[in-house]
């Protein structure tokens, strides 16, 4: 059996109203599971800031995760404690390792299509390639162009800073075969490390390694953000083979309405905050090499502005060396 959890935050109006949207996929979901005997369990890790969001909405909330189907699972946290930690929660959860094959999918089901038959088959066929390969780690390369931010150059600056993550695990190891139309070109060529979907094979002869290099890291760094899931992609890399795969996805949604100055400052200080952090552990020293190279940054300058690559490039390496 493999167990396919959602994650989702709930923080404002338009996050509740994407759970609903997320419950009722999930419903759809179960029914096609059912149909079709899909191998698979579904389950939500929600997390309900209820301090910010308040009574009312909160309460709303609970009513819509009470319409989710009865075997589904729920994991729920009333304060927000990072995207990286339910990451953790979900990927490292030893309730799952105890049942079935072991196989964990981490999905973000607001940008991850799991009301169709083809979106379900495309997370298995993942997971396929995963046990194949004797993968401990599987990535699920989003089939549709990538958009991180309300703006353009924003968007940009967020890709670039994931590709070179991308290179630190090295693109041999990342990119995936065969080739289809209308991806992002640089991820593409250089793959994918944080799509915002992943499998976890609990039964890998290297995870209880994996789980001991995580937990020391944890000692050292905050890894309450993103920052978890580029720790782990880095270094599940180094121990094993990655499953990789074309997944069915739908584009982000930004309800926020933000200028285009005010969300640049914004995402130059997650990748230098988040950078920061990698840099205390013990990825600093292939993240730092891989940043600094110079034929690294010729590589992603060919897809985006040179100006662009060299901010982001500054901001990394004046992360690692704090």
């Amino acid at each position: 059996m493999v167990y396919l959890i959602g994650r989702h935050y709930v923080f404002n109006q338009e996050t509740l109203n994407e759970l609903q949207i997320i419950v009722d996929n999930t419903k759809v979901a179960e029914g096609l599971i059912a149909a079709n005997k899909y191998p698979l369990e579904l389950g939500l890790k929600i997390t309900i800031n209820e301090e910010k969001v308040g009574l009312e909405i909160s309460t709303k909330a609970n009513a819509i995760l009470q319409e989710l189907p009865k075997k589904t699972w729920l994991l729920y946290d009333p304060v927000n404690r990072g995207a990286g930690t339910s990451y953790r929660q979900i990927l490292f959860n030893p309730s799952f390792s105890a049942r079935g094959d072991g196989i964990v999918v981490n999905a973000d089901f607001d940008q991850y299509i799991i009301n169709k038959a083809q979106g379900l088959e495309s997370i298995l066929d993942l997971v396929k390639d995963v046990k194949n390969k004797n993968a401990l780690y599987g990535i699920g390369s989003r089939d549709i162009p990538v958009v991180l931010a309300k703006h353009q150059r924003n968007s940009s600056l967020r890709i670039i800073h994931e590709l070179f993550h991308s290179l630190a695990v090295g693109k041999e190891k990342l990119v995936v075969h065969p080739q289809i139309e209308g991806v992002t070109p640089a991820y593409a060529s250089l793959g994918e490390t944080s799509p915002g979907l992943y499998v976890m094979n609990q039964d890998h002869e290297n995870y209880p390694e994996l789980v001991q290099f995580v937990s020391t890291a944890l000692q050292h760094a905050n890894l309450q953000g993103f920052a978890s899931d580029y720790y782990v992609a880095i270094k599940a890399s180094q121990l094993a083979p990655i499953g990789l795969g074309y997944v069915k996805a739908q584009e982000n949604k930004f309800y926020k309405q933000i200028t285009e100055e005010d969300e640049h400052q914004q995402i130059i200080r997650l990748i230098s905050s988040q950078t920061m952090e990698l840099g205390r552990t013990d990825v600093k020293n292939v993240l730092q090499q891989t940043v600094a190279n110079e034929a690294n940054f010729q590589e992603i300058a060919s897809f985006y502005d040179e100006k662009d690559v060299s901010e982001v490039r500054q901001s990394m390496l004046q992360a690692l060396s704090r």
